[in-house]
């Protein structure tokens, strides 16, 4: 009984950690504002990435983003259409990219918050 217990948090903690691991985000956007983008961290928990795939080629850097109950950008990686942004955001903050005036028609295809 004590084993089957065991087990059962175990897997129940692993499927937590699972869902925090990668959860998808959809931007908000201010109207007439389309290089703001918004992504609120309604994960439940403390997110420490951000994923973001456009669907078009943008460069920014850590004085694009403004992280609203978190910490500075420790690393972007961006390729092409794909950038990989390491920020600390807690559980109900939000993390603001505001994409350079050459990229208004650059539109977010998918994104994800890491634990």
């Amino acid at each position: 009984m004590k084993r089957t217990l065991v087990v059962l948090l175990g897997l129940l903690l692993f499927a937590s950690t699972i869902a925090v691991a990668q959860t998808a985000v959809v931007p908000e956007v201010i109207e007439g504002y389309r290089t703001f983008l918004f992504f609120n961290n309604e994960t439940g928990a403390d997110a420490y990435k951000l994923a973001v795939n456009f669907d078009q080629a943008v460069m920014f850097d850590e004085f694009n983003i403004i992280t609203f109950g978190g910490g500075w950008p420790s690393m972007i990686a961006i390729t092409e259409g794909f950038a990989f942004i390491d920020v600390y955001v807690v559980a109900g903050g939000t993390l603001q990219l505001i994409l350079p005036e050459a990229y208004t028609d650059a539109r977010v295809v998918t994104a994800y918050w890491f634990e």
